[in-house]
């Protein structure tokens, strides 16, 4: 109960910086280009630092099984979304039904999860958070390309992500216990602190582009928000109590709360970049976005509360 409290606690904080993302695009001083340049910093480099950080943060005893529990957890939500947005979403390879599949399946687990995750569980649950967008990064990145573009991702340009490496590094200190020199923390700590205000700035800045109206009068969007802000975080949510997995693994429930918290974000803006990418209709990609951003102002703290009744 408690926990849900503080996701929509942060939500509501989480938006009102988005708000000024947006004030900002519409008096022009958030460039399109400025946005795409921003989340670039963020997605190459925030990120990862906030990443590497996180196994620094945690040097319990359970963090090692809890992070590969998270990842196994991960990797279930996933299949379950892909299942999900497969069955419910018909329709033809080039259509708009590809872009609605991403925005069902693709969350933004690092701009939103990481700081929602910060804000309920606390730092030393953000190596949990790390497992699920390692997934993320290994296995739905590529899914995207080879759906919208066609273009099947080779092994070197998905172990070559960013993201992939700071796991890797973070993996590779915390297995040695190696801990950084303060001054290198520092600088962590510091690049880390830019996630929250800056991702939900360039948030802010997408959805200002974004036809919103026209968004809430299609019934297509609707089904795809429906998808990724609710229905694949609930089964998951019931396959996990029906696994008992917080029984016979101590202290699972931080990590299978963290894969909750993350699994309930809204749809990533990884949208609109793999639709502009490979010249689809990235306006229709912006409103799927838009649309599951702003119902995930309650959906979140829904799935969240929901959770808290659960054996986790």
């Amino acid at each position: 109960m408690e926990s849900a409290f503080l996701v929509m606690k942060q939500t509501g904080i989480m938006f009102l910086l988005m708000s000024m993302g947006i004030f900002s695009r519409k008096k022009g001083m958030f460039s399109v280009e400025t946005s795409e340049n921003c989340s670039k910093i963020l997605s190459d480099i925030v990120i990862p630092a906030t990443m590497i950080y996180a196994f620094q943060g945690n040097s319990s005893a359970g963090a090692k099984s809890g992070f590969w529990l998270a990842f196994a957890m991960a990797a279930l939500y996933h299949v379950i979304t892909l299942f999900m947005a497969n069955l419910m979403i018909p329709g033809k390879s080039g259509a708009s039904s590809d872009l609605e599949r991403v925005a069902a399946v693709a969350g933004n687990c690092a701009f939103m999860g990481f700081p929602l995750v910060r804000a309920a569980l606390g730092e030393g649950a953000l190596i949990y958070g790390t497992a699920f967008i390692a997934v993320f990064n290994l296995f739905i990145w590529a899914w995207s390309a080879l759906l919208v573009g066609g273009e099947k991702p080779t092994l070197k340009n998905i172990l070559l992500r960013p993201q992939i490496i700071s796991v890797a590094i973070g993996l590779i200190l915390f297995g040695f216990s190696i801990k950084l020199p303060d001054f290198a923390l520092t600088c962590l700590k510091y690049t880390a602190d830019l996630n929250t205000p800056l991702a939900m700035l360039v948030l802010g800045a997408f959805l200002a582009e974004a036809d919103i109206k026209s968004a809430l009068k299609n019934f297509r969007i609707y089904r795809a928000v429906f998808i990724k802000n609710f229905l694949s975080g609930s089964i998951f949510m019931l396959a996990m109590t029906a696994m008992q997995t917080g029984r016979w693994i101590p202290g699972a429930h931080v990590p299978l709360m963290t894969c909750v918290i993350i699994s309930a974000a809204p749809t990533a803006v990884t949208a609109v970049f793999v639709s502009a990418r490979y010249g689809r209709d990235s306006a229709y990609a912006a409103q799927l976005v838009a649309a599951s951003t702003l119902f995930s102002l309650f959906s979140i703290a829904l799935l969240v509360f929901l959770a808290s009744f659960l054996p986790l």
